[in-house]
């Protein structure tokens, strides 16, 4: 009896493996953001343009606590506090993610560089959203596939 369970375990748990194999997850999720636990801290580099700050939004209903997208799916847009309004944001790794507070840090609040450059930043991990994306100002939103990380950033720094 005990050995008939065992059998059955072991073949759930090949087949929960083939599936996930099959799917692709393991390549979607765990390569992206491997190792990103809720509350952990992450160091990303981040490629913007001064443009960004007017251009990227995104539209989600997901809340952790008063960090959010400035624009809901199922309400009116709000005025987000721009400390607490989440903005999409690639990674110079081609990750996507989305965070709030880049343009409240102190580098940004002095002379950009032109043009597009990167900027050094703790990611804080508050969870996981898929949200609907806006890369252009008078652009239209697209939903992601994939969930990304969403969080805060804090200590921004311009490599020289």
């Amino acid at each position: 009896m005990l050995l008939r369970g065992a059998a059955v375990l072991v073949c759930i748990g090949f087949g929960v493996w083939l599936v996930f194999a099959w799917s692709g997850y393991g390549e979607r999720y765990a390569a992206a953001m491997e190792g990103w636990r809720i509350g952990g801290t992450h160091l990303v580099e981040i490629s913007i343009v001064p443009e960004d700050r007017e251009n990227l939004a995104c539209a989600s209903d997901a809340t952790f606590g008063p960090v959010r997208c400035a624009y809901s799916l199922s309400r009116p847009p709000e005025n987000v506090p721009l400390e607490h309004t989440l903005s999409p944001y690639n990674t110079v790794r081609g990750q996507i993610l989305v965070a709030a507070g880049m343009w409240t840090q102190p580098v940004l609040k002095t002379t950009m560089p032109r043009g597009r450059f990167t900027v050094v930043c703790n990611f804080h991990v508050l969870g996981a959203m898929r949200p609907q994306l806006r890369w252009a100002k008078k652009g239209r939103f697209d939903p992601l596939k994939d969930s990304v990380a969403a969080g805060t950033l804090s200590d921004c720094e311009i490599p020289r």
